[in-house]
């Protein structure tokens, strides 16, 4: 992002189409500034040797808007995007991707707050259902994963292994009916057997 030598405040036609508004240095895009894509993308905020730096806004021509920290040109820091489809998340970023903690509230009520790497949830998490159900524990490659717990509606806990989003080895189960809980055994989801009398 290169021009010349210019200097101070100059707008700039790039020849693929795309515009800069606002200040170089040393032929290089520096301070405040806004940049429009050809395509219809456009960014508002601070450059630094001709790139993105510092806190700036995302435009896409998709709808999709980020708001936050930028370095080395690309979305890297803590920062807010907002979907087109009106899902929210707001967390940290690295190289573009969702990584480290963050929420995203997703359009319908359902939120999930804790761990991402490289943009899919993975680590520690709770997950709020657009019910009552809300589960805490393991998260792997964006699945239910490891061990949790479920926190359902009408009183009951799980509170065991998981496999793909899938209530998958031992548990201890919390009958909210008995008031008591009971070690039990679930493969894909479906009870197999009781382990123990109620406690």
């Amino acid at each position: 992002m290169q021009q010349g030598k210019f200097e101070g405040y100059k707008p700039y036609t790039f020849p693929n189409g795309d515009k800069y508004d606002g200040y170089w240095r040393n032929g290089l895009m520096e301070g405040e500034g806004k940049y429009f894509f050809a395509n219809g993308n456009k960014y508002i905020g601070n450059f630094q040797n001709g790139r993105y730096e510092g806190k700036g806004q995302l435009t896409w021509n998709s709808g999709n808007v980020y708001e936050g920290e930028f370095h080395n040109g690309t979305i890297n820091g803590y920062g807010k995007k907002i979907y087109v489809d009106r899902n929210i998340y707001e967390g940290y970023w690295k190289n573009g991707l969702k990584h480290g903690k963050g929420i995203m509230s997703y359009y319908g009520g359902a939120k999930y707050e804790g761990d991402w790497k490289n943009d899919i949830r993975d680590g520690f998490g709770v997950y709020y259902w657009d019910s009552q159900n809300r589960y805490e524990g393991e998260f792997r490659n964006d699945n239910i994963e490891g061990n949790g717990k479920m926190f359902y509606d009408n009183g009951d806990i799980y509170d065991g292994s998981w496999y793909q989003n899938l209530r998958d080895g031992y548990c201890m189960y919390y009958h909210s009916n008995q008031g008591k809980w009971r070690k039990e055994l679930y493969q894909k989801d479906n009870f197999v057997k009781a382990l123990s009398d109620y406690q």
